[in-house]
């Protein structure tokens, strides 16, 4: 979000406001990126996940589907109040980075 932000400022030249709508929706799209990332990672791994990272991932795996839940519900309710362009723009990234 605060690369986003930082974009914002560059492109203004500091000078213009932020959309705080558009923010929120990378804010939420990022969450619910990472954690699908993670849990999908640790069903992969499953025989390494005794381990380090792993074993925090797998015990806080409730959580994750909680943060998922919720940035699912934000989006969707973000969607609609952003330009029909802007989604457009943003369904490529998002393709590229759910099959990452």
């Amino acid at each position: 979000m605060l690369f986003t932000a930082e974009g914002y400022w560059l492109i203004n030249k500091g000078n213009g406001h932020l959309d705080k709508i558009f923010l929120a929706f990378v804010f939420l799209a990022t969450m619910l990126v990472y954690s699908l990332h993670r849990i999908i990672g640790i069903r992969k791994l499953a025989q390494s996940s005794d381990q380090g990272r792993f074993q925090i991932i797998s015990r806080y795996r409730h959580h994750l589907k909680v943060y998922i839940f919720l940035s699912v519900i934000g989006l969707l309710w973000l969607t609609p109040q952003l330009p029909i362009s802007t989604l457009i723009a943003l369904v490529p990234l998002g393709i590229i980075s759910i099959l990452y």
